[in-house]
């Protein structure tokens, strides 16, 4: 569905997220959040990668009539003092919390950047830091586990975009430091080693542990 009404403004997303916040991230959820945080916005639509901002819902045109589109009522943050994540409940109950890897989406929302436009308020910001103990969560997933494609020239590739990587079945590199390690086992890698610390805190201190992959 989408809504006729006149736009307040429109903020572009681009293709997805532009990585350092040129533009706004998070889809509808993002542009539900825009449009709650600004007081004159009433209803919004998100389409073809934008999302406009409204005053009023104006006509009502379906889904069908325009592909993708989304669209909704401004919402609320009273609720923000109601829940609790489950990584946060375990800390607030006295457990060592560490997590490793996406277990919330990162970097586009909460405490980023202050400009709307650019990184929005819409996905708690480097992990939700409350969910987690202090230290013991990866912030900024995509630069510690990159996972976009690479362009290293190896031999024997047909095009500079297959990035083909040799390993063995465990994930080690034939060629480290050459080829890049896959994210996957840098995620496990350092699960392992925030297992070993969490174990290692509860011999000592019999505190319980809860880790999230």
């Amino acid at each position: 569905m989408r809504f006729g009404g006149e736009d307040i403004r429109a903020i572009p997303t681009g293709s997805g997220c532009e990585w350092g916040g040129a533009s706004a991230c998070g889809g509808s959820g993002n542009c539900c959040s825009l449009c709650t945080e600004e007081s004159a916005c009433k209803f919004w639509t998100f389409e073809n990668n934008t999302c406009h901002l409204k005053a009023e819902m104006g006509d009502r045109i379906p889904t069908s009539d325009i592909d993708g589109a989304v669209s909704g009522a401004s919402g609320t943050y009273s609720t923000h003092a109601q829940w609790t994540s489950h990584p946060q409940h375990f800390r607030d109950s006295g457990y060592l919390v560490a997590g490793t890897g996406k277990i919330f989406h990162t970097e586009e929302g909460g405490a980023g950047h202050t400009d709307p436009i650019k990184n929005g308020p819409g996905m708690p910001p480097n992990e939700d830091p409350p969910s987690w103990s202090a230290g013991l969560s990866m912030q900024k997933v995509n630069d510690v586990a990159n996972m976009w494609g690479c362009t290293m020239p190896h031999e024997g590739m047909k095009t500079p975009s297959n990035c083909p990587v040799n390993a063995s079945m465990d994930g080690t590199l034939a060629h480290p430091g050459v080829e890049p390690e896959f994210c996957d086992k840098i995620i496990a890698n350092d699960a392992v080693a925030k297992m070993r610390l969490l174990s290692a805190n509860h011999a000592k201190t019999q505190q319980p542990f809860f880790l999230a992959v």
